[in-house]
């Protein structure tokens, strides 16, 4: 089942929800962030049923329940009064948490089949926006293929890690990710670059998802001979 059918199956459920619950909604696809408004039908006095507790309320008719996702956060507001039990709200939830998930799968895969966006457009994590480029162990690591390795233990000349030094020792952080980009080198070369840096003393030993710590320019190797 493609994409685009899995999210008409989920809106055909939240259809079927809001029908039952008198409620109308809105998926507003054409703006960021994406947004799944709800709102009262004009049969409003049966919302009250939802809770027995706020029966003495009024749901407002310009109310209104937004799901939104911003930053990597789902996250919701309610305008005016508006009464819901906990398992709809959740249900709601869920509804949009995979609308919005098939919907950009689906905007993604048309782009790129129509030609929409090439390589050289595509969006680039830019280090200023990404605050935790944080080293990945070697196993999760997206690998990139190095199209000039032939198959021996790439070696990094003297020119890029003396490069490679100064820029870790410029940003006060030494990662794999931070080499790949700076540097444009496939994960396997910067990976051995750092190898590289760590064996000159430049960097410290791998650390799990911290970035290494980058060492003082004069501090000896242990056992070093002067």
């Amino acid at each position: 089942m493609s994409e685009i059918s899995k999210f008409q199956q989920y809106k055909k459920k939240l259809e079927g929800v809001c029908n039952e619950h008198d409620l109308v909604f809105r998926f507003r696809q054409d703006t960021y962030p994406i947004t799944l408004t709800i709102y009262p039908s004009q049969g409003v006095e049966e919302q009250m049923s939802l809770l027995a507790e706020e029966a003495d309320k009024r749901i407002s008719p310009d109310a209104r329940l937004v799901f939104f996702f911003k930053d990597g956060e789902l996250g919701y507001k309610i305008d005016k009064d508006f009464a819901i039990s906990d398992a709809l709200f959740s249900k709601l939830k869920n509804l949009y948490k995979n609308m919005h998930m098939y919907w950009l799968q689906y905007f993604f895969r048309d782009l790129i089949e129509r030609r929409q966006i090439d390589a050289g457009h595509m969006p680039v994590i830019d280090e200023a926006d990404a605050n935790d480029p944080a080293e990945f162990p070697p196993e999760a690591e997206p690998v990139e293929e190095d199209e000039d390795d032939e198959g021996g233990e790439y070696s990094p000349d003297e020119a890029l890690i003396a490069e490679a030094t100064s820029l870790v020792r410029m940003e006060n952080k030494a990662t794999v990710s931070l080499l790949q980009r700076r540097l444009k080198l496939g994960y396997s070369k910067a990976a051995r670059l750092m190898d590289v840096l760590e064996e000159r003393g430049v960097v410290g030993p791998y650390k799990g998802g911290e970035p290494r710590d980058v060492l003082p320019a004069d501090a000896p190797e242990d056992g070093a001979d002067e």
